[in-house]
């Protein structure tokens, strides 16, 4: 059966050999189905796990660029907003001054004032229409901003996880080693157990392991036979 990313992660995390990225805690249940994965050996399923937050991370980055770059689309598209807002004042105050002499103008000049009137109505309309789409996109600018610093807060919290787990478990003896030494120490009274047994049998094991681990920290775990009477 294939596990997601958080069941490997959990079946790692309660064997005390790997605290895979993301914020999970080592625990010490551990499903009695599961049974140390006898189907295969559970470092690969560390190496998956890690392939897979790996692959995460990268999907983030270019999620990352994408608003980037959609951003500054914006920023240009608000710069040509501006220039226009600028050209459409010049028009309103022609009008403007247009309307103020309108009364000693000629039929002429009077006919003149209409069109720059219907000109200037135009304008404030077509205005208007740019006003709104402006603000329509900075309000998109703002989601994809807010969006970006939860992306980003939450890399720097992975990243910030993982360091603190790679600070923890650099002296600790070989992933396949600690997996050996807690598979050895469960079966070290045989196979016929119960499941309540075996299960406080393994938090007794991982119990041991984890100690031996603080105490002789640059040991293997090949020196050791570690057992438990739960």
């Amino acid at each position: 059966m294939n596990k997601t990313f958080l069941e490997k992660t959990k079946t790692l995390g309660a064997t005390g050999a790997l605290c895979a990225m993301g914020g999970y805690i080592c625990g010490d249940k551990v499903d009695e189905h599961d049974k140390l994965e006898q189907e295969r050996q559970p470092y690969e399923i560390a190496r998956e796990v890690m392939e897979e937050a790996a692959q995460k991370q990268n999907e983030w980055l270019a999620l990352q660029e994408k608003l980037n770059s959609t951003i500054s689309y914006y920023k240009i598209t608000v710069d040509s907003l501006q220039r226009i807002a600028k050209q459409l004042n010049g028009y309103v105050r022609l009008a403007e001054d247009l309307k103020r002499d309108k009364e000693s103008c000629t039929d002429e000049k009077i006919e003149q004032i209409r069109e720059c009137k219907e000109t200037k109505d135009s304008l404030i309309y077509e205005k208007a229409k740019y006003v709104n789409a402006y603000q329509t996109e900075q309000n998109e600018v703002r989601i994809r901003d807010n969006q970006l610093d939860s992306l980003e807060n939450l890399v720097k919290a992975y990243a910030k996880d993982y360091t603190k787990l790679q600070d923890e478990y650099k002296n600790r003896a070989p992933i396949e080693n600690e997996f050996q030494a807690i598979h050895n120490c469960v079966n070290a009274h045989g196979e016929n157990m119960y499941s309540y047994q075996y299960e406080r049998q393994v938090k007794c094991c991982i119990k041991q392991i984890k100690k031996l681990q603080k105490e002789y920290p640059n040991d293997k775990l090949q020196s050791f036979t570690v057992r438990c009477n739960e």
